[in-house]
């Protein structure tokens, strides 16, 4: 989100503060191994369960729900650090990034 902005030593560390609370809720290998097998399973068992493999995908995207408004959240408080310049600098880069993406839509 930062990148092309640079921050001063106190933004820097105040940044490594924020994001070591955030490594609380990095996806756990084990659990994603295990919703991957669970998954498979169903798709491979000798009837289709429609209830059973929504329930698994539900709780899939419940869980990546809860980490992206937990990283919106670290983001906005990380925003909140910057100086007006930088907030204007990271708008100006925001709007490029945009218009590239907009750009790209229609090749």
């Amino acid at each position: 989100m930062f990148n092309g902005i640079t921050l001063n030593e106190k933004q820097r560390q105040q940044l490594r503060d924020l994001m070591a609370t955030q490594r609380h809720y990095r996806v756990d290998n084990t659990a994603l191994v295990k919703e991957r097998e669970a998954l498979h399973k169903l798709i491979i068992a000798d009837s289709f369960d429609d209830k059973a493999v929504r329930e698994e995908l539900e709780n899939r995207m419940q869980k990546e729900l809860e980490q992206r408004v937990e990283m919106a959240r670290i983001h906005h408080e990380l925003y909140q650090l910057l100086t007006p310049e930088q907030k204007t600098e990271l708008e100006r880069i925001h709007q490029h990034k945009m218009a590239e993406f907009q750009a790209m839509q229609f090749q």
